[in-house]
């Protein structure tokens, strides 16, 4: 015994004498730069680690979770793997690994892990996150909104928390909650588009159209590229009875390409919506027919663009959405909308009260029915169903 011990020391003082790093100076040395942001050197310190320790899961969690920061997530899951057969027990490994498999696109598994995490370690904010994410993707949107808050209940304070909450709280028309969390990302984040961009969609929702289009042109400020913010934008303006610019943005977005744009359908129906309310009802029509001969026949946004060119006609619209909640949310709010443009209030009205009982709050489709009715009927309340229950 004595014997192996004096050989153990011996070994180490001839590596420290030679220069050479054992497995514990390259993880200090790791957590050094990871500490002061310098990822890649952090990741080639940990796999030295590796080479001189294959036994140690913290080296294999400590790169697995750099490389997930680094976009990295199919490098990374074998790391947290080996973590695992190491140690099962490792929090870090099993959420590690939740998130990592639900970036790549499996969200029941990473549902399934991040609840195993949780199981493991209930105080810890990073798993409810990714199981929230999950859950996101799945389309159970309160569930992800429980798990959001539980992350951010036990501390996790980071801009794409709120980030991701306020989305949970816009599909589920919790607005104003879903505001409140979209500008606390951007205090802790005020460069990145995507948080105004985010909150504009909140704003939008809620009615606050002046509050939405200031967010799209702050988008579009810092990323001038994005644009399909100009587009979004242009929904905001037809709501906000800026027809002329709505119609100019869906112009603008279109480009050089005009209506032979690939993604030219729903832009010509906003900027048919916004020409009709100009009173320019022979430019409208003469808009969608141009946009029809580059159209793609069998899409659904193109039947959109036969019907508003009376190619189709209603009852045909929602003969061919069948029974798909998107698809007929669509066909009733624009249905509706035309009939209102067309002078029809009664037929209108029978659309707008259909989405307002069915009508998918996913579809912008039915903001335009909500608020088109809203302004029918000038009752401002239509505009703002009742929050949901916590």
């Amino acid at each position: 015994m004595k014997l192996a011990l004096c050989v153990l020391t011996l070994t180490l003082a001839v590596a420290s004498a030679l220069g050479q790093k054992t497995a514990s100076d390259e993880m200090e040395r790791g957590d050094r730069l990871r500490n002061a942001g310098d990822n890649r050197a952090a990741i080639e310190a940990y796999s030295k680690a590796m080479r001189r320790d294959p036994g140690s899961a913290s080296a294999y969690v400590e790169r697995g979770e750099l490389l997930a920061k680094s976009q990295r997530c199919g490098d990374a899951i074998p790391d947290f793997t080996k973590a695992l057969e190491i140690n099962g027990d490792l929090y870090r490994a099993v959420a590690g690994r939740a998130f990592c498999v639900g970036a790549l696109g499996n969200f029941d598994e990473s549902i399934a892990e991040a609840t195993h995490a949780i199981e493991l370690n209930a105080s810890k904010p990073e798993a409810y996150y990714t199981r929230g994410l999950g859950e996101y993707a799945k389309h159970r949107f309160q569930d992800a909104l429980r798990d959001f808050n539980q992350a951010i209940e036990l501390g996790m304070n980071t801009a794409v928390a709120y980030s991701r909450r306020a989305a949970a709280r816009d599909i589920t028309d919790d607005w104003l909650g879903a505001i409140v969390d979209h500008t606390r990302a951007i205090e802790l984040d005020p460069l990145d588009w995507k948080k105004y961009a985010g909150r504009a969609v909140a704003r939008r929702s809620y009615g606050d159209y002046l509050g939405a289009i200031a967010d799209y042109d702050k988008a579009l400020e810092l990323a001038p590229k994005e644009r399909m913010q100009i587009f979004d934008r242009s929904w905001a303006k037809l709501f906000n009875n800026d027809a002329a610019g709505a119609y100019q943005d869906t112009v603008d977005y279109l480009g050089d390409e005009g209506v032979a744009n690939p993604g030219a359908p729903l832009p010509v129906i906003v900027g048919y919506l916004a020409l009709r309310k100009m009173g320019k009802a022979e430019a409208a029509s003469a808009f969608v027919k141009a946009a029809l001969k580059h159209a793609k026949p069998a899409e659904w946004n193109t039947y959109l663009l036969r019907y508003v060119a009376e190619d189709l006609g209603p009852d045909k619209l929602l003969e061919l959405a069948g029974t798909d909640e998107l698809l007929l949310t669509n066909a009733h709010g624009l249905i509706g909308t035309k009939y209102l443009l067309d002078g029809d209030r009664r037929n209108a009205e029978v659309h707008f009260k259909w989405d307002q009982a069915h009508g998918s709050h996913e579809i912008i489709f039915h903001q335009l029915a909500r608020t088109e009715y809203a302004r029918m009927m000038g009752d401002p309340n239509l505009l703002h169903p009742p929050l949901p229950s916590k």
